[in-house]
């Protein structure tokens, strides 16, 4: 997993949301790509949640990124 990984999700996330999964088992949901930042290059991001606030997390921490279903999504493949 990298930085340019969970930057590419975000760019598309207003679309396409989705899920970062991290190693304690948490999932921080992105529906906007104003959700996460990415400073510089470095092995952190930042994540903002309507409800939790702000959140530094070490990239080390993420085991995966998955797309989230929406309504609308669901009703395309049907």
């Amino acid at each position: 997993m990298s930085l340019e990984d969970i930057q590419d999700m975000a760019r598309n996330s207003t679309t396409r949301p989705f899920e970062i999964m991290l190693a304690d088992g948490r999932r921080l949901e992105v529906r906007h790509p104003e959700f996460v930042a990415v400073p510089g290059a470095g092995s952190r991001f930042v994540h903002f949640s309507h409800g939790s606030g702000i959140e530094v997390v070490a990239l080390s921490a993420v085991v995966s990124l998955r797309e989230i279903e929406t309504p609308a999504a669901t009703l395309k493949q049907e």
